[in-house]
């Protein structure tokens, strides 16, 4: 790889990091209101970042969650954060940092796992909807198990879940605020 390459990409998904970090705080309560608010208080009792899995049309799919920590009120922000093709959701999870930036500014993050490639549109990995069904039902079920707030789930993705990301864009817009894709 060329020397200037790695720097734009780095680049990019600096400002799509960005782009979604503001997003999200423009989002977010005071500080004040995260402390007690009209909600009450809500703290995350769930594994800090354990593997799930789900039925979804009978496939098992899994996926990766983190829940912010220390005491939360009201519902939460949602953002998904696909990995690239052949990737996992364990992995995305070690190299974005987002579980330090969900800490801080108290958001749930979500790292599926696909089953080889997120099915993005293109002819190389297929046209099926599953994996948008699969996106539809953690939005739902985080929506009952994690007091998620549905009209605050933001997307990114790298790679082939960058471009997974545009799909959701085009496919998924009524479920999903805002899209930030990475070197897609």
């Amino acid at each position: 790889m060329r020397k200037g390459v790695g720097r734009v990409s780095s680049r990019a998904a600096l400002v799509a990091l960005t782009l979604v970090i503001g997003q999200l705080l423009a989002c977010m309560p005071s500080p004040e209101a995260r402390e007690g608010g009209l909600f009450g208080r809500r703290q995350a009792d769930k594994d800090q970042a354990g593997q799930h899995t789900l039925n979804v049309n009978g496939l098992e799919r899994t996926y990766v969650l983190h829940t912010p920590r220390g005491t939360h009120s009201g519902k939460l922000p949602l953002v998904f954060v696909f990995h690239g093709g052949r990737g996992t959701g364990s992995q995305i999870k070690s190299h974005s940092g987002f579980d330090r930036v969900a800490d801080e500014h108290g958001f749930v993050v979500v790292y599926p796992d696909s089953t080889g490639n997120w099915r993005d549109g293109r002819e190389t990995t297929g046209e099926g909807w599953e994996d948008i069904e699969f996106v539809r039902a953690m939005i739902d079920h985080l929506e009952r198990t994690e007091n998620i707030d549905r009209r605050r789930v933001y997307s990114t993705g790298i790679s082939n879940g960058g471009i997974f990301t545009l799909r959701l864009a085009c496919d998924a817009s009524n479920m999903i605020a805002a899209f930030a894709p990475v070197a897609a």
